[in-house]
């Protein structure tokens, strides 16, 4: 499984062992942490000092990240940065589990208007109290990645799906998710 993990650069500083242990604890759940860069080593000022051409590369970056991403770790304490929200917005709108940590005296209040299943709130008191909160909001998050579907099918595609089961040796599931699987490879 792997995770994108957001976290501001401006808050670098003040946040950095918080970082630091946030991306220990991701990694001894055995979680691929990736980022579309490192905020334990670039900072606001070299974000901005950027030219457009460099810009877009990080875009395009931040989207490849969003789309593969399995789920989302986002360090969220106020005041953050744009590109914090907006990345937690876009993961939500996408359906992707995110989980959210921030200090309990840093609520980050713009959040409290976004609503949903996915969206997993954690608050930690300091860096000694993320490997006691973030376990249990990963695993909440996992639970969100392979969920149950039911649906109804004709008498025919049920004869059809069981034919398919014994001459392929896979299950009706399998043939049908890798249907789908193919379907989604072909529209990208």
């Amino acid at each position: 499984m792997n995770a994108h993990f957001i976290a501001s650069s401006s808050n670098l500083e003040e946040l950095r062992d918080c970082y630091e242990e946030i991306i220990r604890v991701m990694e001894e759940k055995e979680v691929e942490v990736k980022t579309v860069y490192n905020p334990l080593t670039v900072t606001q000022k070299m974000i901005l000092d950027r030219n457009g051409q460099a810009f877009e590369e990080f875009y395009l970056k931040w989207e490849e990240l969003i789309k593969d991403c399995d789920i989302a770790v986002a360090e969220a304490s106020f005041p953050s940065s744009i590109n914090v929200g907006l990345s937690i917005a876009t993961l939500v709108e996408r359906g992707k589990p995110v989980v959210t940590i921030y200090r309990e005296d840093r609520d980050p209040v713009i959040l409290n208007g976004l609503y949903s299943s996915k969206l997993i709130r954690v608050t930690y008191k300091d860096k000694d109290d993320i490997k006691n909160v973030l376990p249990w909001a990963i695993d909440e998050a996992t639970r969100w990645l392979n969920r149950r579907f039911t649906m109804n099918i004709s008498n025919n595609i049920d004869m059809y799906l069981e034919e398919i089961s014994k001459t392929r040796g896979v299950s009706r599931s399998d043939y049908i998710r890798g249907l789908i699987e193919k379907d989604m490879e072909n529209e990208s």
